[in-house]
């Protein structure tokens, strides 16, 4: 799995935000994370069931984070070596809402 921890204008760990999660390439929507509790504001990017939509090569991803009127957008470029688990080639580990 490759997560996403989305922080608060003071960098702490934001909770019910709205992550959607898009194959560039495509279009398609790859996973939505509803807003809910989430105090460690750790949200899930893509995990090895969603690999087989990526090319082996590399796909980019990009991550939508909304809280109320906050918008933040992260793109990542995502592998899947060998075709199993998916593995991030670039990208940020955090991504901060306005």
């Amino acid at each position: 799995m490759i997560g996403l921890v989305i922080t608060d204008q003071t960098g702490a760990p934001a909770d019910s935000v709205d992550l959607a999660v898009t194959l560039v390439r495509t279009g398609e929507l790859l996973t939505h994370t509803p807003p809910g509790p989430n105090p460690e504001g750790r949200y899930m990017v893509i995990d090895d069931g969603a690999g087989s939509k990526l090319r082996p090569s590399g796909d980019q991803l990009r991550a939508v984070a909304t809280k109320g009127a906050a918008v933040a957008q992260a793109d990542l470029l995502i592998d899947v070596p060998n075709g199993c688990h998916v593995h991030k080639l670039a990208g940020p580990d955090t991504l901060a809402l306005p």
